[in-house]
């Protein structure tokens, strides 16, 4: 807990962050980040571009302005997938706060104070959990769950799993 406050009042890490997201989205014209001014930016001030847009989680008003709301989910989710199996770097505080829709259904990420990276090989790890949730291999997304977890010895294995099959 600490050091996740500790890096969400770090500007300099939040600026860094959220430049390395812009830049690696840079080609989508379906998500954007703010622009940093770092001639302005210090460990204690992060100023960045005004962004406007609705909140996400606004559905009314999204309706009103004729926003396809299925058109954002889907974009939001290869937002999260690019960002796990592609860049291996993601925004680690997605709750509706932190995304902004913009006419013609363009993402707008916020904050990005908490971010995360991810190895080769915990990518290939969370494909595989994918693979075997999708073919309800129930086993296997056990297994690897408690991998990913490093759950230790003691767990009931049998009783995870059985858990895990109505989820």
């Amino acid at each position: 807990f600490a050091i996740s406050i500790d890096q969400e009042l770090d500007f300099i890490l939040e600026a860094a962050n959220t430049g390395r997201f812009a830049r690696a989205f840079a080609d989508d014209p379906h998500i954007v980040a703010p622009r940093i001014y770092w001639e302005w930016t210090t460990p204690r001030v992060l100023v960045m571009e005004y962004i406007d847009g609705i909140p996400i989680d606004d559905i009314e008003r999204l309706r009103r302005v004729r926003i396809d709301r299925q058109q954002v989910a889907e974009r939001l989710l290869r937002a999260f997938l690019d960002q796990i199996f592609r860049f291996g770097f993601f925004h680690a505080d997605p709750h509706p706060g932190n995304f902004l829709v913009q006419r013609g259904g363009r993402i707008a990420f916020l904050d990005f104070g908490l971010a995360g990276q991810i190895s080769r090989d915990e990518q290939r790890t969370l494909a595989e959990l994918f693979s075997a949730t999708l073919t309800e291999d129930y086993e296997r997304v056990a297994a690897l769950w408690l991998d990913i977890t490093h759950a230790g010895a003691d767990v009931d294995r049998p009783a995870f799993q059985r858990d895990l099959e109505p989820i």
